[in-house]
């Protein structure tokens, strides 16, 4: 599954979604509860949507119709008290999509950010535990690996400098300069 791990802040998204804008629909993961998924239209919309976040960072889902497969949104229902007045939520699923999860801050610590997709080779290896996804051939993993790589090469060139492996990009070194976080999970 080829990926990458970077820090990111919230105006290091802006700049990220921006370039996948560009190409590409955003959406989140799973919705939030008892409301429909959301499709992303501006980088604006992502960052507000990282920083209204219950939990800690935000997932999302990157689709291109260069990609030629098919998605679904379902639903899901809650089993009953999980979330206290809710019932429902929606994800998003696909075999080529790829996933943008924003790390947040827990405890004064930046999570990594990661990218990722799956491979052809691990699709048909799973393929049979998910019947109901839209069919694996439909995909194009070559166009998911190029779009994919693209992404991943516009965040490493806005990174300012490593930890790690793992770049770090102008506003998490900011926010880690200010002394407003440490960088790695907590």
């Amino acid at each position: 599954m080829p990926h990458l791990a970077f820090y990111a802040a919230p105006d290091d998204i802006v700049s990220i979604v921006g370039f996948v804008l560009q190409e590409c629909r955003v959406f989140e993961s799973y919705s939030a509860p008892d409301e429909p998924l959301r499709a992303f239209a501006t980088p604006g919309e992502v960052r507000n949507a990282f920083e209204r976040s219950s939990v800690a960072g935000l997932r999302l889902m990157i689709y291109s119709p260069s990609m030629k497969g098919r998605f679904t949104i379902e639903r899901i229902d809650l089993e009953p008290g999980a979330i206290p007045g809710k019932s429902w939520r929606e994800q998003i699923s696909g075999w080529g999509l790829i996933q943008m999860n924003f790390g947040g801050v827990r405890n004064g610590s930046l999570a990594p950010s990661v990218t990722n997709h799956n491979t052809e080779k691990r699709a048909r290896a799973w393929e049979q535990t998910y019947p109901t996804l839209p069919a694996l051939e439909s995909w194009d993993f070559r166009e998911v690996t190029r779009i994919s790589r693209r992404i991943n090469r516009h965040i490493a060139s806005l990174g300012i400098r490593k930890e790690g492996p793992r770049p770090v990009l102008p506003g998490a070194e900011t926010m880690r300069e200010n002394g407003a976080v440490v960088l790695g999970a907590a």
